[in-house]
């Protein structure tokens, strides 16, 4: 069984500041695990610690 993890724990990803210390996930996670050479989204998807929801 392959337990490749992508996720990792940020605070800055390529110059965007996360609003708390969070675990980058998603298609940003992947593309930076594979360094893959690929535009990425506008909005990054992070999970926290805390129970907050943020949009920007």
């Amino acid at each position: 069984m392959d337990t490749t993890t992508f996720s990792q724990e940020i605070n800055v990803f390529h110059g965007k500041i996360a609003p708390e210390k969070a675990i980058l996930v998603g298609y940003d996670a992947v593309t930076e695990a594979l360094q893959l050479q690929i535009p990425f989204p506008n909005k990054l998807s992070l999970i926290s610690k805390k129970k907050t929801e943020l949009r920007r």
